[in-house]
């Protein structure tokens, strides 16, 4: 919340209304990536090493798809908001989507343990280093970079301690029959998950389009205030 404020006191509305136009697009590639398998491991009791690798590969699979997709359609969202930086910037996120993906299963296993201690500890140092990045970066005038910047700082630094933190390493396997008996749980949640991603961003993205960033920088900061 501190880093928050503080990069509000620095950037413009504008600045958060350029992020806030790839809102929707991050939100749609989130619930494909992950495509409700967390859930469906966390509800399953007995889960084998085979069912997380599975789901691990098939998160960075997925995860590099969307983020290859992303950078395909890069230009378009670009031109379809009239802002040029938002190719560069669409490049950036789907890094970071990609690299979040590898930690994903990590995170889930951390739920299923119950282990929340070591997962706030990691969201604490992903939090302030992230944040401190960003603050830098907005000091410096980086303006909107400072805020992507964060979010790749995010997604590497969260990867890393979930590695050094978390003992557990995929297995070279992939199971086809883990992964449909996974989806017939997770595969409803990705269509609730879906509709609730679209909703929430959808107005973000009618802003962006036919009013200005500035508006976009003000509806974003006025929803993340509730």
């Amino acid at each position: 919340v501190l880093v928050v404020m503080v990069l509000a006191r620095i950037l413009t509305p504008e600045a958060f209304g350029i992020v806030a136009m790839l809102a929707l697009f991050i939100g749609v590639a989130k619930v494909f990536i992950d495509s409700g398998f967390s859930s469906a491991l966390i509800q399953r009791q007995n889960t084998t090493d085979t069912d997380a690798s599975t789901v691990f590969f098939f998160n960075f699979g997925i995860g590099t798809a969307a983020a290859l997709l992303l950078c395909a359609g890069a230009p378009w969202i670009a031109a379809f908001f009239k802002q040029p930086v938002l190719r560069s910037l669409t490049y950036v996120v789907a890094l970071s989507l990609s690299i979040g993906a590898l930690g994903s299963v990590h995170s889930t296993l951390l739920v299923k343990k119950l282990d929340f201690k070591t997962y706030a500890k990691v969201g604490l140092v992903s939090s302030l280093g992230s944040g401190t990045l960003a603050i830098i970066m907005a000091s410096q005038g980086l303006g909107v970079w400072s805020l992507v910047g964060q979010m790749l700082a995010t997604s590497v630094i969260t990867v890393i301690f979930l590695w050094i933190w978390h003992p557990w390493r995929p297995l070279w396997v992939f199971s086809f029959a883990s992964l449909r008996t996974l989806f017939r749980f997770g595969g409803y949640l990705t269509g609730m998950s879906l509709v609730n991603v679209l909703h929430t961003n959808l107005y973000s993205l009618l802003i962006g389009k036919f009013y200005s960033v500035h508006d976009v920088g003000i509806y974003d900061r006025a929803q993340k205030a509730q």
